[in-house]
């Protein structure tokens, strides 16, 4: 294995480790609460005419996918922030993928 590969591996396995360090102690944030308080919501739009409501400025993007992951995982704190966790680490790897050589 490379230098370089093995970098790679480290940095991500340590995005992994900071990202997830005491995930479950963490209180829900405001714009989590607002996601949370409204998924049991009967269908997308009766969630989207909620969460205006409260953040009328929001793009509805990631809240279909959450939406949609919630159905999926449930509606814990913890499995919403695992779907935030994903875009994360795939953000480092496009970082690595636009930084090589």
């Amino acid at each position: 294995m490379s230098k370089q590969c093995f970098a790679v591996i480290l940095i991500f396995f340590l995005g992994v480790l900071l990202r997830t360090y005491s995930l479950r102690d963490q209180s829900v944030w405001s714009d989590e609460y607002i996601s949370v308080a409204y998924l049991n919501a009967a269908s997308w739009s009766d969630f989207k005419a909620e969460y205006t409501i409260f953040s009328p400025d929001m793009p509805p993007l990631y809240f279909a996918m959450l939406y949609g992951w919630s159905r999926i995982t449930g509606d814990g704190a913890v499995s919403l922030r695992i779907l935030s966790l994903a875009f994360g680490l795939a953000a480092l790897f496009v970082v690595w993928l636009l930084g090589k050589d």
